[in-house]
């Protein structure tokens, strides 16, 4: 079990650029980075336990794994102060995804939550990998595929990077519905009927997702209003 070490900005930027060279993905990637900021202080603001800091540099790495392709990465990660294997954890994704039907997912982005996850996992970075593998539809994947692994966002810091990637399109802030009609239409037009699949699976689960959030922030915010009110009251009594 690797002891969790936290990193900051800097340094979570240049690790995103070692393994990512489209500059639409580090723009989305800094999009989520700062949506997942601004839901994680609301849970602060409500008395909810989160590091904003944390969660934020989880938005930042969520789409490390975009890009990778089997065999094909000889330079990827040399900039990092420890070099992963990148042998050894191609094999590792080859085993999780084993089933010879997923080859072809190699090349399309719904399975690289897990990639990112194991990049992440690689580089000794265990909740950032947590966060990594549990946005987008892997879990859908993993239902339609029979991949092992938990890909649900389970913890609240999960859900924040989930969640937030769900309303952002591109660099764009955005409600989830938007962000589902965009990508329904995106599908339609490639044709990648494969993951407008996934889409479609994974609809309920987004939108329960944003509720969830939007709940727990309103109802905590309307009793801490209440507790203060409370407070302020007795205070005045005494």
């Amino acid at each position: 079990m690797y002891q969790q070490q936290r990193i900051d900005y800097v340094k979570a930027l240049r690790i995103l650029k070692g393994f990512v060279e489209d500059e639409k993905i580090i723009a989305h990637s800094h999009a989520v980075y700062f949506a997942a900021m601004d839901d994680a202080l609301k849970c602060n603001m409500v008395g909810i336990s989160c590091n904003p800091e944390e969660v934020s540099i989880g938005g930042l790495l969520h789409d490390i794994g975009k890009e990778w392709r089997i065999e094909k990465n000889p330079k990827k990660g040399m900039i990092l102060d420890s070099p992963i294997n990148i042998t050894n954890l191609n094999k590792k994704i080859k085993r999780i995804v084993s089933d010879p039907t997923t080859i072809g997912l190699y090349d399309e982005p719904d399975i690289h939550p897990i990639i990112s996850g194991e990049i992440l996992q690689a580089l000794r970075l265990p909740q950032y990998a947590d966060m990594a593998r549990t946005h987008g539809f892997a879990e859908e994947v993993r239902k339609t595929y029979g991949i092992n692994g938990d890909f649900l966002p389970r913890s609240i810091e999960q859900k924040i990077v989930a969640n937030a990637d769900f309303r952002v399109i591109n660099t764009n802030f955005t409600s989830v519905d938007q962000r589902i009609s965009c990508l329904e239409k995106r599908y339609q037009e490639r044709k990648s009927w494969e993951k407008l699949e996934n889409l479609q699976n994974a609809i309920p689960r987004m939108k329960a997702l944003e509720e969830e959030l939007m709940r727990l922030w309103s109802k905590n915010y309307y009793l801490r209003m209440y507790v203060d009110d409370v407070r302020e009251f007795v205070e005045n009594q005494e």
